[in-house]
C-alpha cells in the first residue's frame, strides 16, 4: 500500500487514516487499527482539525473497546465528546453518548449507562435525527 503521507492535504490524510483504522477494526486487526488511528488523532489534534479529531477519537475508542482496553477506550470517547461539545455538534454528542453508554454497560456502570443513553435519546429527539 502506498504511503498516505504523500496525499498532501493534512485533513484528507487524517480522514483516510480514520477510514482505514475503521476498516482494520472491522477486519479484527486491532493493533493495526489502533496504530493508524493514533496517528490520525495526533495529526488532527496538532493541526487543530477538531471535527476530524473527534471522529478519530471515537473510532479509536471503538477499536480499544473491541480490544477490551476499556479504560483507554473511555478516555478516547471522553475526548471525542469534549471536541463535539466545543464544536456545538449535538448530533455527534448523541452518537458518542451512545458509545459511552455501551461502555458503561460493559463495565457494569448501569446507572451511568442509562443516564447517557437517555441523554442521547433526548438529544436525538430534539434534533429529529433519522434512524
Amino acid at each position: 500500500m502506498p504511503s498516505i503521507r504523500k496525499v498532501g492535504s493534512g485533513s484528507l490524510t487524517a480522514e483516510i487514516q480514520t477510514h482505514l483504522g475503521e476498516v482494520f477494526l472491522l477486519e479484527g486487526q486491532f493493533t493495526r487499527s489502533t496504530r493508524i488511528l493514533r496517528e490520525s488523532v495526533a495529526a488532527t489534534e496538532a493541526a487543530g482539525y477538531r471535527e476530524q479529531a473527534a471522529a478519530a477519537h471515537a473510532a479509536l475508542g471503538r477499536t480499544l473497546a473491541a480490544d477490551r482496553q476499556l479504560t483507554a477506550a473511555r478516555a478516547a470517547f471522553d475526548r471525542s465528546l469534549e471536541l463535539r461539545d466545543q464544536l456545538g455538534d449535538r448530533g455527534g454528542r448523541a452518537a458518542v453518548l451512545v458509545e459511552l453508554a455501551d461502555l458503561d454497560r460493559r463495565q457494569r456502570r448501569l446507572t451511568d449507562g442509562r443516564t447517557r443513553a437517555e441523554d442521547a435519546v433526548r438529544l436525538a429527539a430534539a434534533l429529529e435525527m433519522p434512524d
